[in-house]
């Protein structure tokens, strides 16, 4: 499938995990692209999110990635496409016992990865 520039790509997710991102995203910022077992593997598909990065994108992306947050820290491994189509590997992590603020240390760490300005992101709403 042709990735758009400037999106950010999330792999692995369940059928839950998808139901909850098209909760949590306004229309048309997220796309998904189910996945193909590979060699033959039996087991639930996955799907990847293509989310095209904006303000309220990165907003919903960070409060799903929020979602979970009894467990004691995030772990995730994304896709990031810039403007000029170049693709790199990134893991947003953050220990979220060791944290006084977990939503703005996830947005926090999302700004850096993207090069976004994490003041637009930390706005209250």
């Amino acid at each position: 499938m042709n990735r758009p520039p400037n999106s950010i790509l999330v792999p692995g997710l369940t059928k839950l995990d998808k139901m909850e991102i098209e909760e949590e995203f306004e229309p048309g910022t997220v796309t998904f692209e189910d996945q193909e077992l590979k060699g033959g593997k039996h087991g639930e598909p996955t799907t990847t999110a293509i989310v095209i990065i904006s303000v309220v994108a990165i907003r919903a992306l960070a409060a799903w990635l929020m979602k979970d947050s009894e467990s004691s820290s995030i772990e995730k491994k994304v896709e990031i496409i810039d403007a000029n189509g170049k693709t790199r590997v990134e893991t947003i992590k953050v220990d979220l016992k060791s944290s006084t603020s977990p939503k703005a240390d996830v947005l926090k760490q999302l700004s850096q990865l993207l090069k976004v300005d994490f003041s637009l992101l930390n706005e209250k709403e």
